[in-house]
């Protein structure tokens, strides 16, 4: 693919208007670098909330499934290595060990023995990686391999401004628990020191009743207490 055509189809990854959209640029891209299979995969960490991860995925559904029936997230050296460092990574079967030896012979019965990761760390604790994977062996040539990787690069950067753009928004809404309005309002006098006879007086409710929205709260936030519930909703945005 020549460059300019190239940088167009990668800058083209920022008109996507929806995950389906963007999944098929990137594997227009990605057969046009002479790859046959992709993932963008995002990690977003939210503190005292966890992680939410999320791949957008151009592997075959059979490689899918062994991935996810083995668990090969917890010992993939891709991830490991994108995760800790910031230079891209030119795959090798000596990646990880002797613990990723099935791995790998899994991913070569696949169609998934060459490729290359590229990870992206952003701001606000949000990361991508972008990899790509062919059957037949890289171009051994230093010329060729830095090209490869330059484009991989432009191609990762544009990935994860549109992931940003179209996936980040849609996690976290997913990922948020739903409370009421009446539940946010409890909540946040709780956050003022108000105790539930305080609160009731206030809204002009039963005491009971304030009791139950607070409970029912805790419940949606997975909190253990009202002091955690606070912190929680606090880093969700629902208390200032």
């Amino acid at each position: 693919m020549p460059i300019d055509i190239a940088a167009s189809a990668m800058a083209s990854l920022l008109e996507a208007q929806d995950e389906t959209a963007l999944a098929a640029q990137l594997k227009k891209v990605a057969e046009g670098m002479g790859f046959e299979q992709f993932a963008l995969g995002i990690e977003i960490n939210r503190p005292m909330l966890g992680r939410i991860r999320h791949v957008t995925n151009g592997y075959s559904p059979a490689w899918q499934r062994t991935y996810q029936e083995r668990n090969y997230i917890s010992i993939d050296p891709t991830i490991r290595h994108c995760r800790e460092k910031d230079a891209p990574l030119i795959w090798a079967e000596s990646l990880g060990g002797h613990d990723t030896t099935e791995f790998w012979a899994q991913a070569r019965s696949h169609g998934i023995a060459n490729g290359l990761s590229v990870p992206v760390h952003g701001r606000a604790g949000l990361s991508s990686m972008t990899s790509l994977s062919r059957d037949k062996p890289l171009n051994p040539t230093e010329h060729e391999t830095t090209r490869a990787l330059n484009r991989a690069r432009v191609l990762a950067s544009c990935a994860h401004v549109a992931t940003i753009r179209i996936v980040a928004p849609a996690l976290l809404k997913q990922h948020k628990p739903q409370l009421s309005n009446r539940e946010i309002e409890c909540i946040r006098w709780v956050a003022h020191g108000k105790t539930s006879s305080e609160i009731a007086n206030k809204l002009f409710l039963a005491e009971a009743t304030v009791t139950y929205h607070l409970n029912k709260a805790i419940r949606k936030l997975g909190a253990q207490n009202r002091a955690h519930a606070i912190a929680l909703s606090v880093a969700l945005g629902f208390v200032d």
